[in-house]
């Protein structure tokens, strides 16, 4: 176990605070650049059925808030269709989002450039409320978003990565259009959990479980992790 994460566990210790209940979260792709939001919906729906949190992208043909119903908590900007892309939602059995906001990761315009069928590219920054009112209660912070494309990769998905690893989050679910490698080369400081482009960064001190994937139907399978598992060593 990690010097932070004890002292983390420590300092809940001494407030009366039990070890944070496992937590699954998700990372879907909504396919929402070229399905119909029929067909978005249908993969929002499969792929939250198997998680507490999921971060998404490609979700601008929708509404989430609207998709999900009461049961859930959402954070997704529907004002445009480039600030619709990407969102956070919590099963509210698990707990609500506490705040939200988005930040420009990428503008489509860059260096008198204009990028190759991309809009603006958002990231939903949230702090969430999980397991409130109990002894297991937390702060999770958690961002969602979605890489530049191949055809974009210079110089967007650079330009992309350096705000996002700037990020003041414990956990970030995205489509980063790249592999496994290139992430954890250009985030050392997180721990990379990843099934083909899709995955999470994570900070090292929050332990995490159990990757998994899914088919949702979509043209990217679901990622999921559980958070804080079932307690042992975990590196």
């Amino acid at each position: 176990m990690s010097r932070d994460r004890r002292r983390w566990l420590r300092l809940r210790n001494r407030r009366g605070l039990a070890r944070p209940r496992p937590l699954v979260r998700g990372q879907a792709n909504g396919q929402g650049a070229t399905a119909s939001a029929g067909k978005t919906e249908r993969i929002i729906l499969t792929a939250v059925e198997h998680a507490d949190v999921v971060t998404m992208c490609e979700v601008a043909n929708i509404d989430v808030a609207d998709l999900l119903g009461p049961g859930w908590d959402v954070a997704q900007d529907t004002s445009t269709w480039a600030k619709a892309g990407c969102a956070v939602a919590i099963r509210r059995s698990r707990g609500y989002i506490k705040r939200w906001h988005l930040r420009l990761g990428v503008a489509a315009w860059l260096r008198g450039r204009r990028a190759k069928q991309m809009n603006d590219r958002h990231v939903v920054v949230a702090v969430l409320k999980i397991d409130p009112g109990t002894r297991s209660r937390w702060r999770h912070k958690v961002a969602a978003g979605h890489a530049p494309p191949k055809r974009n990769w210079s110089p967007w998905w650079s330009v992309w990565m350096r705000l996002v690893r700037t990020l003041a989050v414990y956990d970030i679910g995205a489509d980063w259009n790249r592999r496994r490698p290139a992430i954890a080369d250009a985030m050392p400081a997180r721990r990379i959990y990843m099934h083909g482009i899709d995955g999470f960064a994570l900070r090292p001190w929050l332990p995490a479980d159990g990757l998994t994937h899914r088919d949702v139907g979509g043209d990217h399978p679901a990622s999921y992790l559980t958070l804080w598992p079932t307690p042992k060593e975990h590196p």
